[in-house]
């Protein structure tokens, strides 16, 4: 039985790379635009701000995600590495904004992003500060801190006439049974790499 998944430097058909090419466009524009429109509503932002925030993280997550896949001497890793929003920031924007507003969101930003650079350069040492169960943690509080979010926009969103309206949770319901489903059925015949050919 032929293998469905490629080596690191294959070359696929046109057919077979726009199909997945197609994919990965679905499965990251989600995660790319949700934390923006989380952070907008929460915060309650014009719909042209909202509208900027949400154009400016896809327009940063195209340039280095082409970064990452082209690889421009040290930058880049060479392979597809979707690079996009994270929930990780999402309750820290929203209260930076409670607090600052927009410019405070983009200024922890500017700041911040120094620092996860050179951290990058230490990923041995930084291992060894934060083991699994630190991490594994953090990632339990970040989902626990965004349930409010998740059940707020399965009610019908910040604001909504129509909160907590039985069509709303239906709608809801009826959308995390789809990603149940489609996460259970099938056998992960999407496209995918060889981890045993990237790392040979």
């Amino acid at each position: 039985m032929k293998s469905r998944f490629y080596s690191l430097d294959e070359k696929l058909a046109i057919p077979t790379a726009l199909l997945c090419g197609f994919q990965h466009v679905l499965a990251m524009f989600v995660g790319i635009v949700t934390p923006p429109l989380i952070i907008g509503a929460a915060l309650g932002f014009e719909a042209a701000d909202a509208g900027f925030l949400i154009s400016m993280s896809l327009f940063v997550s195209g340039v280095c995600t082409f970064i990452q896949v082209r690889r421009f001497g040290q930058l880049g890793s060479g392979m597809l590495s979707v690079q996009g929003t994270s929930f990780t920031f999402v309750p820290l924007a929203i209260e930076a904004g409670r607090s600052g507003g927009y410019p405070l969101i983009l200024g922890l930003a500017l700041f911040a992003s120094p620092v996860e650079m050179v951290l990058s350069r230490f990923i041995p040492i930084v291992r060894r500060l934060f083991p699994p169960v630190v991490t594994g943690s953090v990632v339990m509080l970040i989902g626990i801190s965004l349930i409010r979010v998740g059940m707020t926009d399965i009610a019908g969103g910040h604001g909504a006439a129509d909160f907590g309206h039985p069509r709303n949770l239906a709608m809801g319901l009826f959308v995390i049974a789809i990603i149940v489903a489609a996460n259970r059925v099938g056998g992960g015949n999407g496209c995918g790499t060889d981890a045993d050919a990237v790392w040979r």
